[in-house]
């Protein structure tokens, strides 16, 4: 639940700051708005393709190496929205953070899952989701605030900050797969 608060509170730079950060290289919110709509469909596929990936990295890395990783990776896609200098760089980088989240996701309820006994996983799921989506409310307060103090982009990594700070969260579940391991 702390690995998806941290989620939440970052991944609100993704759908807020996103189109921000193309009217501010653009000049022009209008022709930024007719270049997120396509891109925020083209995520959805994506992110479908990220989940895709799932099996293929829970055999290859394992999946709590692989929630780390993806989350670092996530973060650093974010980076490249608030540091990309033209719209193609931050629609790629854009689209990668959501290639990211979309294996991230998956992998991050299996986990769950496995945490909790079964009586509980229902109650615990849905404090996940709440959790998330509450710092999801968070996040995009505090950094529109942090972004209108500083800049787009220095919020815009405060995001993808708190986002990679969740990896180290998933250790306990690497641990304890290694035991089960023979």
């Amino acid at each position: 639940v702390s690995v998806e608060l941290l989620g939440g509170f970052g991944m609100s730079t993704l759908g807020t700051f996103t189109p921000l950060r193309l009217s501010e290289i653009l000049g022009d919110a209008d022709r930024a708005a007719a270049i997120t709509g396509p891109a925020a469909s083209a995520a959805w596929l994506v992110s479908a393709a990220g989940a895709a990936t799932v099996p293929w990295l829970g055999r290859r890395v394992g999946l709590a190496p692989a929630a780390m990783m993806l989350r670092v990776l996530q973060g650093i896609a974010v980076v490249g929205i608030g540091f990309a200098a033209g719209v193609p760089g931050v629609i790629v980088a854009y689209l990668t953070a959501y290639l990211f989240h979309g294996a991230s996701n998956p992998i991050h309820m299996t986990l769950l899952h496995r945490q909790v006994d079964g009586t509980f996983r229902a109650t615990v799921s849905s404090l996940n989701s709440m959790a998330g989506l509450s710092a999801g409310a968070l996040g995009l307060i505090a950094l529109t605030a942090l972004a209108e103090a500083t800049s787009l982009s220095t919020a815009t990594y405060v995001g993808a900050l708190v986002l990679a700070a969740a990896a180290p969260l998933y250790i306990p579940a690497w641990r304890q797969s290694q035991k089960k391991e023979p």
